[in-house]
């Protein structure tokens, strides 16, 4: 096999590796319903110790699973402000008489 050869098959190989990390990093995470109870529970309990609001701080996750998330949690939550941002998800449940 010629060094050119050897070295594009390297240099393929490594581009290839690179394409599935990307993918797994861009994918939301695997246990992002386990987030979503997580976060329902804790919403009930903030509310139950007279919280109005509550931020999940979710800077150890990516993009994708932040929307996924997010989008769960407008569905479950119903009418429940839910204020997404890079660095996670706030529920606002409070009422202005």
């Amino acid at each position: 096999m010629s060094t050119k050869k050897r070295l594009h098959d390297k240099a393929k190989e490594s581009q290839q590796k690179l394409k599935e990390l990307e993918g797994h990093a861009s994918g939301a995470a695997k246990n992002w319903e386990t987030v979503v109870n997580e976060y329902c529970s804790t919403v009930e309990e903030q509310a139950s110790i007279g919280e109005e609001k509550f931020f999940f701080d979710m800077k150890d996750y990516n993009q994708a699973t932040i929307t996924k998330v997010s989008m769960a949690l407008k569905e479950r939550l119903g009418d429940v402000l839910v204020v997404v941002s890079p660095r996670g998800i706030e529920a606002n449940w409070e009422v202005h008489d």
